[in-house]
């Protein structure tokens, strides 16, 4: 696809810039001890039309990112125990996955959901390094969305995970 003729401007320097939304989906399943400790990061290079956009552009950046989950039981399935609540946390420093509920407290930006419906947690670059333009062919994770639930049913899917990046192409190839 010829992305230049959707180009959103040109920048004084003769790049084109492209901003699109990115989309990944995934199920959400506990662990054997019935936990779930995942991890989302600011990296849409698995998001689906992700090659098509790197053949094409120099450089990217994440400007936004949302983390849907979307239960079993509303998407038809199984009637596995989920524990309410789930807690969820953005983390701007560490990869680290929590391990437990009293460790999402220590987050300004902690907040709780219930298992058994939909919730969202949106993140936004919010300085100019966490929004820096980097080479398609490098991924470097600067913000994380950290869920953690235990008490469920062990090994199990308990619902989807669908993560909607906000990107923005740059490059002068195109």
């Amino acid at each position: 696809m010829n992305y230049a003729k959707k180009a959103l401007k040109a920048s004084p320097n003769g790049n084109f810039l492209f901003t699109v939304r990115l989309g990944l989906d995934s199920a959400l399943t506990t662990s054997g001890s019935g936990e779930i400790t995942s991890v989302f990061a600011n990296t849409p290079t698995s998001a689906q039309n992700w090659s098509s956009y790197a053949a094409t552009f120099d450089e990217y950046r994440v400007l936004a990112y949302v983390v849907h989950f979307k239960p079993l039981t509303i998407i038809g399935g199984s009637s596995s125990t989920f524990k309410a609540p789930i807690a969820h946390v953005v983390d701007r420093s560490d990869a680290t996955a929590l391990t437990g509920y009293g460790l999402s407290t220590r987050y300004e930006s902690q907040g709780e959901a219930s298992g058994d419906k939909p919730f969202n947690v949106h993140v936004t670059m919010s300085s100019a390094e966490e929004s820096s333009f980097i080479p398609i062919g490098t991924s470097t994770p600067n913000t994380w969305v950290k869920l953690y639930s235990s008490g469920n049913t062990v090994s199990t899917t308990v619902g989807r995970i669908t993560v909607f990046y906000l990107v923005q192409f740059r490059g002068t190839g195109i």
